[in-house]
């Protein structure tokens, strides 16, 4: 006798089906189809968000002015794009290249009988390319949980895992260069001379910095209580102040606690100071340039590195891009996947982050935390076997630097352990705890 669960009144049985002959294992042979394992991920799929057309537009204007991006959207395929003018703009575009025309703006919007109402950008690239993996992932999903009789699991799993490597690499490939390309390229990027894509207000840091550019991944470590958070602030709109759009990515501290730091450092007055003086015009004065300077305080708690991507993303959509990206503090960023080991976790957000830099061309700067071991020493100065929780830390960033403060007092060193691209050694500073802030001694 059978029970509902609900009513818990007893139901006659139902008749199962009926009983197969046993068949040997062997017997029996597996039939594929290919037609049945075919995954047309490149097709179809789902739509964009409505303001996405335009961001097609400029991705394909950008094409027809830069040969370079142009071979790079015409070997993407068509099926990055999602809107039908902007799928047929390809299609024009590819026609106009294969016959050896001279590409430019004019000529695109001239096959076309239209113009693309949008300005050139490539920024909106790498987006796109993350949108359509989406896209190839879910219909891979759909295909997955399509009932196959007579389809081998291990033939459907292949061809997933075939599927899914060819979505990957579509999406992640780089460029190939010869070695004399790559040499040219190192003699522009020489010529050009430092960038200067990070500044913090203090000369002798900033002329180490001036090295460091997009692509870049660099660690900012020191026990707590040191000043990483008010380093770190201080480059951020030190950095805006100069032109370049920075995303300041808090994961420990409330936006309000940032801003009000943000205050104190550029009017050079304590947290009770601004209390006092609310109506004070140099309180204003600071307010107006923190607020007219390219740089947005994110709230980033709880969120992992895809989260962080997807935010500046959206920022980028709404004012100036952020080619800098500062994240406090890497430890407490959200980990993906499967709860592994500590180290595991913290090494895989590293490379997350790493990833991030080259894919985008951002300049990254991640705070992070230093072991106790630091402590337990004579000499309190941080060596790179400090690094909190993952002995790949060192090996993943571009450079390493360290805060070291004096037990009592205002003397520091920021002190750099690792640099790719220039020197190391210890560059002294001071510590103004009253206004969370370094200065140059």
């Amino acid at each position: 006798m059978q029970w509902e669960f609900l009513t818990r009144r007893p139901v006659s049985p139902q008749p199962g089906p009926p009983c197969k002959p046993f068949t040997p294992s062997g017997a029996k042979k597996y039939k594929l189809y290919p037609a049945d394992l075919v995954v047309g991920i490149n097709q179809g799929g789902l739509s964009m968000p409505s303001t996405w057309p335009q961001a097609e537009q400029a991705t394909l204007a950008a094409a027809a002015y830069d040969p370079g991006f142009c071979a790079t959207v015409l070997d993407a395929g068509a099926e990055v794009f999602t809107h039908p003018d902007s799928q047929r703009a390809w299609h024009v575009l590819q026609q106009l290249v294969s016959a050896g025309h001279v590409i430019d703006q004019a000529a695109l919007e001239a096959a076309l009988g239209h113009s693309l109402n949008a300005a050139p950008s490539t920024d909106y690239w790498p987006i796109l390319l993350e949108q359509r993996l989406q896209r190839q992932l879910q219909l891979l999903g759909r295909w997955l949980t399509k009932p196959r009789d007579h389809v081998s699991p291990t033939a459907i799993a292949a061809r997933a895992m075939q599927s899914l490597n060819q979505a990957l690499n579509a999406t992640q490939r780089g460029a190939v260069l010869s070695g004399a390309e790559a040499a040219q390229a190192g003699l522009e990027a020489l010529a050009a001379g430092p960038s200067c894509w990070l500044a913090s207000g203090i000369p002798l840091w900033d002329a180490v910095a001036a090295r460091w550019g997009p692509d870049d991944l660099v660690l900012l470590a020191a026990r707590p209580s040191q000043g990483k958070t008010a380093l770190g602030l201080q480059m951020a709109w030190h950095t805006a102040r100069s032109g370049r759009g920075v995303a300041f990515c808090s994961v420990e501290m409330a936006p309000a606690a940032i801003g009000t730091r943000a205050l104190c450092q550029r009017t050079g007055w304590s947290e009770e100071e601004l209390s006092a003086r609310l109506l004070d015009p140099q309180l204003e004065q600071a307010l107006q340039d923190l607020s007219r300077w390219p740089w947005r305080v994110m709230d980033a708690n709880g969120s992992s590195v895809a989260d962080l991507q997807a935010a500046v993303a959206r920022a980028d959509l709404t004012g100036p891009r952020c080619d800098v990206v500062v994240v406090d503090y890497l430890q407490i960023v959200h980990p993906t996947g499967r709860p592994v080991s500590r180290e595991q976790e913290v090494t895989h957000i590293a490379e997350e982050l790493k990833r991030w830099a080259r894919r985008d061309h951002r300049l990254i700067v991640a705070l992070a935390q230093l072991s106790r071991k630091v402590e337990e020493r004579v000499d309190h100065r941080p060596v790179l076997s400090d690094l909190r929780e993952s002995g790949a830390l060192e090996q993943i960033a571009d450079a390493v630097a360290f805060i070291y403060r004096e037990p009592e007092g205002e003397m520091a060193e920021l002190l750099l352990a690792k640099n790719r691209n220039g020197p190391t050694g210890s560059i002294p500073v001071m510590w103004q705890g009253a206004t969370v802030r370094f200065a140059s001694r």
